[in-house]
C-alpha cells in the first residue's frame, strides 16, 4: 500500500511498483489507510510519506499499523524529516525522497524477506 497525499507522487510510485508486478492500494491520508487495511488483510507492506494530510502523520500511522498489525512491513519517506530510527517502531525502514527506485525495491524486497541488511549497505 502506498500512503502519499501528493496524487502526482502517489500515481508514480504506484506505476512504478505495478510495472514490478506488484498489486498496489493507494490512500491519499492514514485514516484511507486504516480503513483499506481493515479490508484488506492481505497487504504486506506499507510505504508512506511521513508528512501526510490530515489528522494523522505517517509516523502515527506506522505505529498504529504497527501494533494492530504486527505482519505488515513498514517503509517510509519523507524530504524533510529523517527520523531516528528510535522514533520508528521496529523492523520499519527510511528512505529519504527524492525516492529512487532501485533503493526503494531493495528495501521493499529486503522487508518483504525479513532481510537486514547493516547501514550503509
Amino acid at each position: 500500500m502506498i500512503v502519499e497525499d501528493d496524487g502526482l507522487q502517489r500515481f508514480f510510485l504506484t506505476d512504478m511498483l505495478e510495472d514490478q508486478g506488484m498489486r498496489v492500494l493507494q490512500a491519499a491520508n492514514a485514516l484511507e489507510a486504516i480503513k483499506q487495511i481493515e479490508t484488506h488483510p492481505e497487504i504486506q507492506l506499507l510505504f508512506t510519506d511521513i508528512q501526510l494530510a490530515g489528522e494523522i502523520d505517517g509516523l502515527d500511522l506506522l505505529r498504529i499499523v504497527h501494533l494492530r498489525w504486527p505482519h505488515v512491513s513498514l517503509l517510509t519517506t519523507s524530504g524533510r524529516l529523517h527520523p531516528h530510527y528510535a522514533e520508528l517502531p521496529s523492523e520499519a525502514r527510511f528512505i529519504s525522497k527524492p525516492v529512487q527506485e532501485g533503493e526503494m525495491l531493495k528495501e521493499m524486497n529486503a522487508l518483504l524477506t525479513n532481510l537486514t541488511y547493516p547501514s550503509g549497505w
